[in-house]
């Protein structure tokens, strides 16, 4: 790559990036904050039946207003640097948001005053977003033939996405007029696991091929990969069948999705055990691996009957099975590998087209490593509490436990505006003497002064490659130090 390519490169995609999936990540941050706080305040509902108006309105907090949210904000900004694919439309991505913002919380509500027609309504708007998600990455169905398999990870979680919608709006019509037949709760549970699995920890398994590469098959070839996507995708598949036909292969196909989750997982943990993790971020993504490990034996136990169907100790399971599922694999995992990626996108935005003309902060410096051992750590310890004392049916030590969660997410959310602010607001960095020092020694050829900026002679720095342990496409290199012309460490340390 030449020189000259790196600010103009950074420029480019920033701006590509940049726009449509704001409303997407600020909805997501203020879900994450309300329903995690909503669900300590009703704390009590983690001692009894898990299918209560409230409980499902906290539930749908979580799972569509931050996860699904979030998840829908970043694939725009991730899906032209990894997938090569752009969306089709802005204006259908701002319908998108429309359908699924209007639709989130007309469910939430409709939930917790049990108005089931009107929910079921609501959640049609939330059939027409994942539509319209699906119309505005079709691009993706092109790349599934190719060598990489993200695409196919990514069209699957697209598919199965819309699916689990529809489910979920034929499940709460059929609360009124038993549109679908079948047993209500293995129904219930097949929608689960179809946005569970197949939608959010489809596409987090395929991302994590790039974010956290120790996950990936280390055989080259594409057997291993292959092998692996079958796995979830057959086992996804017979499960959510199996579930709706009440068939007795159910624990079968479950055992399928744990070997392929197993070996996603198992690689990332060994290295763990031996203190091999590259930064943090990779840490705390790794810790999450176990919450996943745990979950999914959970779940094949519960598949088996394990408890049994006449034991109190069953709903105790199921609920700690859910917990986990949703804040200790998946929120732990969205938040820990957040700070590989909001740090690039925001450096990138507001700060690429400045590398080499004149002093910028590195990526590490945009947010508070201090805030982020403090939120996974809090997550970490108070999610793994609250699933014991859920188990052991404790109140108070679910009360301590999920309060330390709550603080660890208020950690988190506030260290996002730490970084969010360079963008959002447009916060000035005022370098020091020290760092024009260092930008002048690393940068000898330039003629700047305070204030004003040069193009650097000869075209400008080269290019590094993309920060930490990543393996997206590269940009200008945003984690070196300020001022510095070398390749940066990872946004993450």
């Amino acid at each position: 790559m030449r020189a000259g390519a790196g600010p103009s490169f950074g420029r480019r995609r920033g701006a590509r990036l940049a726009s449509g999936s704001e409303p997407f990540v600020l909805t997501a941050m203020a879900s994450l904050v309300g329903g995690t706080v909503w669900l300590y305040r009703e704390r009590e509902l983690l001692l009894g039946h898990f299918y209560r108006p409230e409980f499902l309105s906290i539930t749908h907090t979580l799972t569509l207003g931050w996860i699904s949210m979030l998840m829908m904000g970043v694939l725009v900004r991730l899906g032209p640097r990894a997938l090569g694919v752009e969306v089709r439309s802005r204006r259908w991505l701002a319908a998108q948001f429309a359908c699924m913002f209007v639709g989130y919380t007309g469910m939430v509500f409709h939930f917790w005053v049990s108005g089931w027609v009107a929910m079921a309504s609501a959640a049609i708007l939330i059939v027409i977003a994942a539509a319209i998600q699906l119309y505005n990455f079709s691009g993706v169905f092109r790349r599934v033939r190719g060598p990489d398999w993200l695409a196919r990870y990514v069209a699957a979680a697209l598919v199965h996405f819309l699916l689990a919608a529809i489910l979920g709006v034929l499940l709460g019509f059929n609360k009124v007029y038993d549109v679908l037949g079948g047993e209500f709760f293995p129904n219930i549970f097949a929608h689960a696991h179809l946005a569970a699995v197949g939608w959010v920890t489809m596409m987090i398994v395929g991302f994590e091929h790039r974010l956290l590469p120790s996950s990936r098959p280390q055989d080259r070839s594409a057997r291993g990969a292959a092998a692996r996507f079958v796995l979830l995708e057959v086992g996804l598949v017979g499960v959510v069948v199996g579930l709706v036909a009440r068939s007795r292969l159910v624990p079968l196909f479950g055992a399928l999705i744990v070997a392929a989750l197993a070996a996603h997982a198992a690689r990332p943990l060994a290295l763990l055990a031996r203190r091999k993790a590259r930064d943090r971020a990779t840490v705390w993504a790794t810790v999450a691996l176990l919450f996943l490990l745990a979950d999914a034996a959970a779940g094949l136990l519960l598949g088996l009957d394990i408890p049994g169907a006449e034991s109190r100790m069953r709903v105790r399971v199921q609920l700690a099975y859910g917990y986990v599922g949703l804040l200790g694999w998946i929120t732990l995992t969205i938040t820990a590998l957040a700070h590989k990626l909001f740090p690039m996108f925001v450096w990138e935005e507001r700060f690429g087209e400045l590398w080499g003309k004149e002093p910028v902060p590195a990526m590490r410096d945009l947010y508070s490593p201090h805030l982020q051992v403090l939120s996974h750590s809090f997550l970490a310890l108070g999610i793994a509490g609250t699933a014991a004392a859920i188990l052991a049916g404790y109140l108070p030590l679910i009360t301590f436990f999920h309060g330390m969660a709550v603080i660890g997410v208020a950690a988190f959310v506030l260290n996002f505006f730490l970084i969010a602010r360079w963008a959002l607001f447009r916060k000035r960095f005022e370098p020091t003497p020290e760092d024009w020092a260092s930008f002048r020694a690393n940068f000898p050829n330039l003629s700047v002064r305070p204030g004003f900026s040069s193009e650097p002679a000869g075209g400008g720095p080269a290019c590094a490659a993309s920060p930490g342990s990543s393996d997206l496409p590269p940009g200008p290199s945003p984690s070196a130090s300020r001022g510095s012309s070398e390749p940066g460490r990872s946004a993450d340390r």
